[in-house]
């Protein structure tokens, strides 16, 4: 279930919009430290398939990612809704945006054009390190284009 938006706290949400366009900032300078840094220790992300990765996989996929990336054209994070929840974690609903000029690893002089989008439900964690990531559950996976061109499944 997607949040709905008469559950969104516009207050809580302007203070996270400024901790996603850090986070989209690292991204786009491909600073992976600087954006895992943003997810708790005990992180993990469901995909679309059900499939459960914790932080350690995020972070080897994330260096691998930072490594084939040549150059990122635009990411951005547009925060839809952010809510308190009854245990007083943050939830937050975000659409991902990300385009990029990206080689595979066996072929790292053949870059192409990469265009991804994706809605995800975020839940954030207070840590005494301060507010952090704790689950990603991918709720809509948009198209992917390579080279201006869709890809089908």
């Amino acid at each position: 279930m997607i949040i709905q938006t008469t559950d969104c706290n516009a207050r809580l949400q302007s203070q996270f919009i400024s901790r996603y366009r850090d986070y989209a900032a690292a991204v786009r300078s491909m600073d992976v430290d600087r954006y895992m840094s943003y997810f708790a220790d005990d992180f993990s992300m469901r995909s679309p398939d059900g499939k459960l990765h914790d932080k350690a996989e995020m972070a080897h996929y994330q260096r691998i990612n930072a490594q084939t990336t040549k150059r990122v054209n635009s990411y951005s994070t547009d925060v839809e809704c952010v809510r308190t929840l009854a245990n007083g974690d943050v939830a937050a609903v975000i659409v991902q945006k990300y385009d990029r000029d990206q080689a595979p690893l066996d072929q790292p002089d053949q870059p192409h054009n990469i265009r991804t989008s994706v809605v995800q439900r975020e839940t954030w964690r207070k840590t005494p390190q301060g507010w952090r990531i704790q689950t990603i559950e991918e709720l809509v996976v948009g198209p992917v284009f390579i080279d201006g061109k869709i890809q089908t499944q």
